[in-house]
């Protein structure tokens, strides 16, 4: 019983550890997610929808990091960070809505407690948007 509540509580937080680290990955995941299931709803195959969705989903991700990365305006930076932003924002407030349902009961403290953790997880996706990349410098200097 022990080990199951060790192993639970490591898959847990680990579990926490991907959602902050993967959070600015959520408008791709969603635009992925939607072209996917609208293509499977019109009567597509499984293959084709899965490969429309994840192509859609790379090609997002893929646009807003050119895009992020060729706009020198703050205010277009700001815009398009803002973009990727607001969906973990979102599947932040839906994952603490769901897990804080468990042990409160619905209510004024369970959404904000929900709006809480949905700010912290999109303040995480706007650093790591934001931020610039960490480049690692050689060991060796050369004189």
């Amino acid at each position: 019983m022990t080990i199951i509540l060790v192993l639970g509580l490591c898959a847990g937080l680990y579990m926490l550890w991907l959602l902050f680290n993967l959070a600015a990955y959520a408008l791709p995941l969603y635009a992925g997610l939607g072209v996917c299931i609208s293509l499977l709803h019109q009567g597509y195959g499984f293959l084709p929808s899965i490969s429309a969705g994840f192509l859609v989903g790379i090609a997002t991700l893929v646009v807003g990091q050119l895009l992020f990365e060729l706009v020198r305006s703050p205010t277009l930076r700001t815009a398009i960070a803002i973009l990727f932003v607001t969906p973990a924002g979102f599947a932040g407030y839906q994952l603490v809505h769901g897990i804080a349902g468990l042990a409160i009961s619905s209510g004024i403290t369970l959404t904000v407690s929900s709006a809480l953790g949905g700010g912290f997880i999109a303040r995480s996706a706007w650093r790591k948007l934001i931020s610039p990349p960490v480049v690692a410098e050689n060991a060796a200097v050369t004189r």
